[in-house]
Protein backbone atom coordinates (compact mmCIF):
# COMPACT_ATOMS: atom_id res chain seq x y z
CA UNK A 1 0.00 0.00 0.00
CA UNK A 2 0.97 3.46 -0.59
CA UNK A 3 2.23 5.25 2.29
CA UNK A 4 2.90 9.18 2.26
CA UNK A 5 6.38 10.82 2.44
CA UNK A 6 6.54 12.85 5.39
CA UNK A 7 6.76 16.13 3.17
CA UNK A 8 4.22 14.95 0.97
CA UNK A 9 2.04 15.47 4.15
CA UNK A 10 2.70 18.40 5.14
CA UNK A 11 1.82 19.70 1.59
CA UNK A 12 -1.62 18.34 2.30
CA UNK A 13 -2.09 19.65 5.84
CA UNK A 14 -0.71 23.14 4.62
CA UNK A 15 -2.83 23.49 1.67
CA UNK A 16 -6.18 21.83 3.56
CA UNK A 17 -5.62 23.97 6.73
CA UNK A 18 -5.02 27.62 3.81
CA UNK A 19 -7.96 26.48 1.86
CA UNK A 20 -9.97 24.92 3.87
CA UNK A 21 -9.94 28.35 6.29
CA UNK A 22 -10.75 30.76 3.15
CA UNK A 23 -14.18 28.49 2.46
CA UNK A 24 -15.15 27.73 5.92
CA UNK A 25 -15.22 31.40 6.05
CA UNK A 26 -16.83 32.02 2.50
CA UNK A 27 -20.17 30.07 3.85
CA UNK A 28 -20.17 27.92 0.34
CA UNK A 29 -20.31 24.81 1.21
CA UNK A 30 -20.43 23.60 -2.46
CA UNK A 31 -17.23 25.37 -3.62
CA UNK A 32 -15.55 24.07 -0.41
CA UNK A 33 -16.00 20.73 -1.23
CA UNK A 34 -15.65 21.06 -5.04
CA UNK A 35 -12.17 23.14 -4.35
CA UNK A 36 -11.00 20.16 -1.83
CA UNK A 37 -11.87 17.26 -3.98
CA UNK A 38 -9.93 19.47 -6.79
CA UNK A 39 -6.74 19.73 -4.29
CA UNK A 40 -6.86 16.44 -3.32
CA UNK A 41 -6.62 14.74 -6.71
CA UNK A 42 -4.38 17.06 -8.09
CA UNK A 43 -1.85 15.64 -4.86
CA UNK A 44 -2.30 11.96 -5.34
CA UNK A 45 -1.31 12.55 -9.28
CA UNK A 46 1.81 14.89 -8.25
CA UNK A 47 2.73 11.71 -5.73
CA UNK A 48 1.99 8.80 -8.00
CA UNK A 49 4.64 11.11 -11.00
CA UNK A 50 6.77 11.61 -7.96
CA UNK A 51 6.44 15.47 -8.51
CA UNK A 52 8.54 17.75 -6.16
CA UNK A 53 6.60 20.68 -4.77
CA UNK A 54 8.99 23.91 -4.14
CA UNK A 55 8.21 23.97 -0.63
CA UNK A 56 9.72 27.17 0.45
CA UNK A 57 7.77 28.99 -2.74
CA UNK A 58 4.47 27.45 -1.74
CA UNK A 59 4.97 28.24 1.79
CA UNK A 60 6.38 31.82 1.07
CA UNK A 61 3.00 32.47 -1.29
CA UNK A 62 0.55 30.78 1.29
CA UNK A 63 2.15 33.25 4.00
CA UNK A 64 1.37 36.45 1.86
CA UNK A 65 -2.21 35.50 0.97
CA UNK A 66 -2.44 34.67 5.01
CA UNK A 67 -0.79 37.98 6.00
CA UNK A 68 -2.74 39.66 3.47
CA UNK A 69 -6.14 37.72 4.83
CA UNK A 70 -4.87 38.91 8.77
CA UNK A 71 -5.13 42.08 7.54
CA UNK A 72 -8.15 41.83 6.29
CA UNK A 73 -7.03 43.29 2.93
CA UNK A 74 -9.04 41.58 -0.04
CA UNK A 75 -7.55 43.26 -2.65
CA UNK A 76 -4.08 42.26 -1.70
CA UNK A 77 -5.13 38.84 -0.94
CA UNK A 78 -6.90 38.43 -3.85
CA UNK A 79 -3.44 39.47 -5.76
CA UNK A 80 -1.26 36.95 -4.00
CA UNK A 81 -3.66 33.89 -4.61
CA UNK A 82 -3.77 34.84 -8.28
CA UNK A 83 0.05 35.28 -8.07
CA UNK A 84 0.19 32.01 -6.06
CA UNK A 85 -2.18 29.97 -8.51
CA UNK A 86 -0.38 31.27 -11.91
CA UNK A 87 3.34 30.64 -10.41
CA UNK A 88 2.15 27.04 -8.89
CA UNK A 89 0.72 25.97 -12.80
CA UNK A 90 4.39 27.48 -14.17
CA UNK A 91 6.56 25.41 -11.80
CA UNK A 92 4.07 22.34 -12.79
CA UNK A 93 4.14 23.09 -16.24
CA UNK A 94 8.15 23.26 -15.87
CA UNK A 95 8.61 20.07 -14.36
CA UNK A 96 6.82 18.20 -17.02
CA UNK A 97 8.70 19.94 -19.99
Amino acid sequence: MWEASHEENVISKMNHDLHGTIFADSGNENLKQMVTALIERVHRYLNLVHYKIDMSAEIAEHCKIVLALLEKDTEIAVGASRIHLQQAYQRLRDNFK
